[in-house]
């Protein structure tokens, strides 16, 4: 083992501290003086079996420089690079670059335990890569070292193979200087048959060669090639997966040539956990005779991702029958629990699953109510539009039929005053009638006055006010014309006498004297008889009459036995005009609507 701070190569190297050492060599943490970084020496002893001349070790040199040469010219993302190499005098260095974490060896070691499938199933997909990648050089490259020791961890989950074991693949004999002549007790359990052969003693060769056929010793008897490489990686991938090392394949070869077994058990024997799949595919690479293996690192590739992708449908499947056998398990159960119920417990349950029905049955009805009711709403609503409309039509037809009716009785109305004026001037003397015509006629003039409009607009009452103004100022003129006929016809010869002394039954009038301004022309005021309603009292019709200038001659009240009743009626009271009542305030009118219409109101 070399020295702390020993400097190699011209002062280019100074050793830091030793990272391991045995039987195949030593690695140094190493500082390189040019480059200025760390980096990781692989020291290769050389042994002879003979001393040699100064020209057989130049020639030794010369072939390990071929050889590493190789080594630096290969660069893979899971390959650790070689940078740089030399020779000493009996042993030949690798400069490789320096990485962090440990070998897995070592992490198997200190675990205890086998690694994780997934993991295990990862790294082999990078190694089986990356031997492919070498062994599709030209000419091709083995590596000859594929095992825990020389694959290392790194920080970020990937792993990186070492490369200083790789020898190159010739037609020519291989030197014996170059290769190491001892076995490691650590690496003897993943080197093939081949590779153990050809360091065995001539008996022990010929006891092996014995059982096999002229073809299967033939092969044996090659180089290594890529078959070699993958039964080491198999023997790697068995002991990260049971954490024990797989039994050695002379020790296998000795077992079947007695005529037993092979003592190599099969990985899901030892952990039931891998799959039997995954459990094929490496014990295929382990293989005794190189033929019976996968021919290349990307035949064995496919299968095992193939393998692993069945493990997974299997898995799944698996799973998928074990969540059906429970939920088979949970309704049996459930069906032994109810079973197991007592009777009292039974009919609760099924009372309530009554009232649940029951309550169901009651939500239902009443949600069949509501929509019944909404049905009815709404046929309703349309029933009362269609009887709207229908009432109207029928206020329109009434009011139709009414303003007809009115226009009707306006005629009749006119047709009867005019009747009444012909028979009362029938009955009325010669000068009465001129007086009435000529009254008449003055008041038909200022009629218009004083005749306060009908607010409805009622013909046939303006006529029939009109028609009884009429008739009493005809019989007013009328009984005064014949008053004085009938006091000049009189004869009384007790008239002074009278006049000085009255009896008390009789009652004297009341002397109108005109006045001395112009007569005026008679004023009739006539209530409203329509639309209005009158004061408390009875509506009554006042008339101021101015009487002509008689003479002022005292008038003697007939007895009333000899009194001619007249068959006009009276005029009224002649005296001070009485004071004209003051006019009702008129009452709102109420809305009209279709049903008092319809009802005549």
């Amino acid at each position: 083992m070399l020295p702390t701070n020993q400097v190699l190569n011209d002062g280019r190297y100074c050793i830091i501290d030793c990272i391991e050492q045995n039987a195949a060599g030593a690695l140094y943490n190493a500082f390189d003086n040019v480059l200025e970084k760390t980096v990781v020496l692989k020291e290769i002893p050389v042994k002879l079996k003979k001393v040699v001349t100064a020209s057989q070790q130049e020639e030794i040199k010369l072939a390990f420089a071929r050889e590493a040469k190789i080594l630096t010219e290969i660069k893979h993302d899971s390959l650790l690079h070689i940078d740089d190499y030399f020779s000493g005098i009996d042993r030949h260095y690798l400069v490789m670059e320096s990485f962090d974490g440990a070998d897995l060896s070592a992490l198997l070691e200190k675990n205890k335990v086998a690694f994780a499938l997934s993991d295990v199933i990862n790294w082999a997909d990078q190694l089986l890569d990356v031997l492919n990648y070498l062994h599709k050089q030209m000419p091709p490259i083995i590596h000859c070292g594929v095992n825990p020791q020389n694959i290392k961890s790194t920080s970020d989950g990937k792993i990186k193979l070492l490369a200083f074991d790789i020898a190159q693949k010739s037609g020519a004999k291989e030197n014996s200087t170059i290769k190491n002549q001892t076995f490691d007790a650590k690496i003897l359990n993943y080197l093939p048959l081949e590779q153990i052969f050809e360091k065995l003693d001539l008996a022990s060769q010929k006891v092996i060669t014995n059982s096999y056929d002229e073809k299967s010793e033939t092969i044996l008897k090659q180089p290594a090639d890529a078959r070699s490489d993958i039964y080491a990686l198999g023997a790697t991938l068995y002991e990260l997966l049971t954490a024990r090392l797989p039994i050695d394949a002379l020790e296998r070869s000795i077992d079947i040539l007695e005529g037993k077994s092979d003592p190599l058990p099969a990985p899901s024997q030892l952990d039931s956990n891998i799959p039997p799949e995954v459990s094929d595919v490496l014990m295929k690479a382990l293989e005794i005779k190189r033929e019976n293996r996968f021919e290349s690192a990307v035949i064995m590739r496919q299968i095992l991702r193939t393998a692993f992708v069945r493990m997974n449908e299997r898995e799944a499947k698996a799973a998928k029958e074990a969540e059906k056998q429970s939920e088979k398990q949970s309704e049996k159960q459930d069906e032994e629990i109810v079973l197991e119920f007592p009777s009292s417990q039974s009919a609760l349950l099924e009372k309530e699953q009554e009232i649940v029905r029951q309550e169901r049955i009651k939500i239902e009805a009443e949600q069949k109510r509501q929509t019944e009711l909404i049905t009815q709403q709404l046929r309703e609503s349309e029933n009362q539009r269609l009887r709207a409309e229908q009432r109207a039509a029928e206020a329109e037809k009434l009011l139709l039929k009414k303003e007809v009716k009115e226009s009707g009785k306006t005629e009749s109305s006119a047709d009867t005053q005019k009747s009444s004026e012909n028979s009362f001037q029938a009955d009325v003397p010669p000068d009465a009638n001129k007086q009435n015509i000529t009254t008449a006629n003055s008041s038909d003039e200022f009629k218009n006055l004083f005749v306060q409009p009908q607010k409805n607009n009622k013909v046939w009452k303006q006529m029939s006010a009109s028609a009884l103004v009429l008739l009493i100022l005809g019989g007013a003129v009328f009984g005064i014309m014949k008053f004085r006929v009938f006091e000049k016809a009189l004869p009384n010869p007790a008239t002074e006498n009278q006049m000085t002394t009255q009896p008390e039954n009789v009652v004297s009038e009341t002397v109108v004297e005109a006045a001395p301004m112009p007569t005026p022309e008679p004023i009739v005021e006539i209530a409203p008889t329509a639309n209005v309603e009158a004061a408390p009292e009875k509506e009554t019709l006042t008339e101021t009459i101015v009487k002509p200038d008689f003479p002022k001659t005292p008038i003697n009240r007939i007895p009333p036995k000899n009194k001619t009743v007249l068959s006009t009626p009276l005029l009224p009271r002649i005296g001070k005009p009485a004071p004209t009542p003051a006019k009702a305030q008129p009452k709102q009118k109420k809305a009209v609507t279709v049903d008092d219409i319809i009802n005549g109101n």
